[in-house]
Parts: structure tokens; C-alpha cells; sequence
């Protein structure tokens, strides 16, 4: 079996391939170092973009908050605008 391209490996990490397919890509995936290297690299870029997207809620929320309270209108709070 040739290498698998990154879309194959992306469906295969979503559980979009057939499970015929899916079984020859693990048993790829066993033999071969270069395919489960890339596989294991686009799971931590997955989880990466998932923790900077988790963040970024958790801003907007806490941003929404601060506004909500009144703190950002009255000047306690700085919009960091004022650099």
C-alpha cells in the first residue's frame, strides 16, 4: 500500500472511511512509521486549534461579562485601546 494522503488520514480521524478501508489504513498504520507520525501530527494540531478555540469562548465570555457589568463602560476596565 502507497502512503496515505493527508485528506485520507483526516476522514480516517473523523471516521469517514469505509470499514473495509479503515482496516487496511490501521494495518498501514502499524507498518508503516512516516503514516502514523503524520496521523499522530494532525491529532495534536486537532487538539491544539480545539484548546485555542476553548480559549477563545472562554474570552468572548469573560469579555461579554466585564461589558455587562458596566466595569468596561465606566473606565475601570481598559479596552486596551489606550496604548
Amino acid at each position: 500500500m502507497k502512503h496515505i494522503d493527508e485528506i485520507e488520514l483526516e476522514q480516517y480521524l473523523d471516521g469517514n472511511v469505509s470499514l473495509v478501508r479503515r482496516g487496511l489504513i490501521s494495518i498501514h498504520l502499524r507498518k508503516c512509521t512516516l503514516c502514523s507520525e503524520r496521523l499522530e501530527a494532525l491529532r495534536k494540531e486537532r487538539e491544539e486549534l480545539l484548546n485555542i478555540g476553548q480559549t477563545m469562548v472562554r474570552l468572548v465570555h469573560a469579555r461579554e461579562t466585564v461589558t455587562q457589568s458596566g466595569l468596561y463602560n465606566s473606565g475601570k476596565v481598559s479596552s486596551g485601546d489606550d496604548e
